[in-house]
């Protein structure tokens, strides 16, 4: 794994865990709440520095898939096991655990925002936009 996409990944991370304590809203320090709007930072971050990324979803959870990995910056919200940058590699035919399954990925936070409206994930999980109106 690239060492610019582990730092790209720490960067989201800290950006992710002082927004949580300054809105208040899925205050978890583990970030449980926050996969969506994690990943969709990341994905821009990593994007805009010349790293093609997508953002994977699944019924239960997001994450990013870049430079044939899969990158999630809210694993903790798992349990103790999962560093705060988690990386593995990707294959697409054994998936484990079940949270990394890839159900869907998407090439924009738009069209991601715009598929989970659409399952009915909550507003504050979604964008930080949902979660300040709360």
């Amino acid at each position: 794994m690239d060492k610019a996409i582990i730092d790209v990944a720490k960067q989201c991370r800290k950006w992710v865990e002082n927004h949580a304590k300054a809105i208040d809203i899925c205050n978890d320090p583990d970030l449980g709440g926050w996969c969506a709007i994690a990943s969709a930072h990341l994905h821009d971050q990593l994007v805009e520095r010349g790293f093609p990324s997508r953002i994977a979803y699944n019924s239960h959870h997001c994450f990013v898939i870049v430079g044939g990995h899969i990158v999630d910056i809210t694993a903790t919200q798992f349990g103790e096991r999962y560093k705060k940058i988690h990386v593995q590699p990707l294959n697409r035919k054994v998936v484990r655990p079940e949270r990394w399954y890839i159900g869907r990925t998407f090439g924009s936070v738009k069209g991601l925002r715009n598929y989970m409206e659409r399952e009915g994930w909550p507003s504050e999980q979604i964008s930080l936009e949902g979660a300040q109106a709360l």
